[in-house]
């Protein structure tokens, strides 16, 4: 029921006239996209995988809006520029997957019971089954992330011949697309040499704004593109060209704290107030004060959160969501643990994982990630 508006929504400009990237380099007037020094100074490769540089520099090269091109080469907050096999100090993929290992054993809910719903999720081609009987890459995305955190990644089927039918995603959307390359990095299977032929296609979301859209590359990027794009970037060990753009996105989508997930759809949501407030963490950027608040008021008193505060009652895509954002923002918890942990526990159904809410006895891999990442936090 909650679907009505949640689905998709998960997580849905102007341009800095100054010439001076905040890193205080200057930039070239001439070409608006000279690499700074700490870029300059990188190494080509670090294990095998491209750094930020040589991904951003060919990604600089592809830029086809100038104006968005302007703080390209500076704009990596300082905390994010070190470097390593896996790219910056934690991605976002990093920090679910962990969050959810937490989840269980929860009582009754055992690792081994809820690592049993993935696995009797997947299909013989190796890829997860969605809402039907076919496997779905949106699906399978989310019960690799959770067999991983389950620690029973080694039990599945490999999924190589379901993933390399998707070839680089050329005709998916920026949400299947992210889900493919999160799928291939967590099963060993992106290889660093074709790092920048992926950036290239998520490229193809972005906006004239310079930020990212969750459909289509149009005037104005949106919460949930921004989102889904950086943690793209991230598994691809690198971060989106033009990380000023998303920011002042992010801000232009910022209503009195809550978000809007796109400025054609003003409608403040918890996904999109979470997608920003995530979004802007990772990037090293200040969040709003006001959105931990805002998420607040979109909480159920019985425990949950809803999609937005009108909503009838609250579903376990927003608790997740909004769980995760308040602790990425560093709420404290302690007042809404146990009724929310309860809230959660009351949708576990042993025999198929989680329910979205109280009311639609069904589920699938998105929701049974979403109760293991809710618990984790509520632990």
């Amino acid at each position: 029921m909650t679907r009505w508006i949640a689905i998709r929504m998960h997580w849905g400009l102007r341009i800095k006239s100054a010439t001076t990237c905040w890193t205080g380099n200057r930039l070239n007037r001439k070409t608006n996209c000279r690499l700074s020094p700490l870029w300059a100074a990188s190494r080509p490769h670090v294990n095998g995988w491209p750094t930020i540089a040589a991904v951003r520099s060919n990604a600089l090269r592809r830029c086809s809006h100038p104006a968005s091109r302007r703080c390209c080469a500076a704009s990596l907050p300082k905390s994010l520029t070190r470097l390593s096999r896996w790219g910056a100090a934690m991605s976002i993929r990093q920090s679910l997957v962990d969050a959810a290992a937490g989840g269980c054993p929860t009582g009754e809910i055992s690792i081994e019971k809820v690592a049993c719903v993935f696995l009797n999720r997947q299909n013989p081609d190796g890829g997860f089954r969605g809402k039907g009987s076919q496997s779905d890459l949106y699906y399978t995305g989310f019960a690799l992330m959770s067999l991983t955190a389950l620690g029973y990644a080694s039990k599945l089927t490999e999924p190589a011949d379901f993933l390399d039918r998707f070839g680089y995603g050329d005709d998916l959307d920026l949400a299947h697309l992210a889900a493919l390359i999160r799928s291939r990095r967590l099963t060993g299977r992106l290889k660093p040499s074709d790092a920048d032929r992926w950036a290239e296609r998520l490229e193809a979301f972005r906006c004239t704004d310079g930020a990212y859209h969750h459909l289509f590359a149009g005037a104005e990027g949106s919460a949930y593109g921004c989102f889904l794009a950086l943690g793209a970037y991230q598994d691809l060990g690198c971060l989106p060209p033009d990380t000023n753009a998303m920011t002042a996105c992010l801000e232009r989508l910022n209503a009195d704290g809550g978000y809007y997930n796109e400025s054609a759809i003003p409608l403040v949501s918890t996904p999109a107030t979470a997608a920003a407030a995530t979004t802007l963490t990772a990037l090293g950027q200040p969040t709003d004060s006001r959105a931990a608040k805002w998420l607040m008021t979109s909480r159920d008193p019985d425990g949950g959160f809803k999609v937005m505060p009108a909503a009838p009652m609250a579903d376990l895509l927003s608790t997740a969501v909004a769980l995760y954002a308040l602790r990425v923002m560093g709420t404290d918890l302690a007042s809404i643990r146990s009724t929310d942990r309860a809230f959660v526990l009351a949708l576990w159904d042993k025999t198929i994982g989680f329910w979205p809410n109280r009311v639609d006895h069904i589920s699938d891999c998105e929701y049974c990630f979403y109760g293991l990442l809710s618990l984790g936090h509520l632990q």
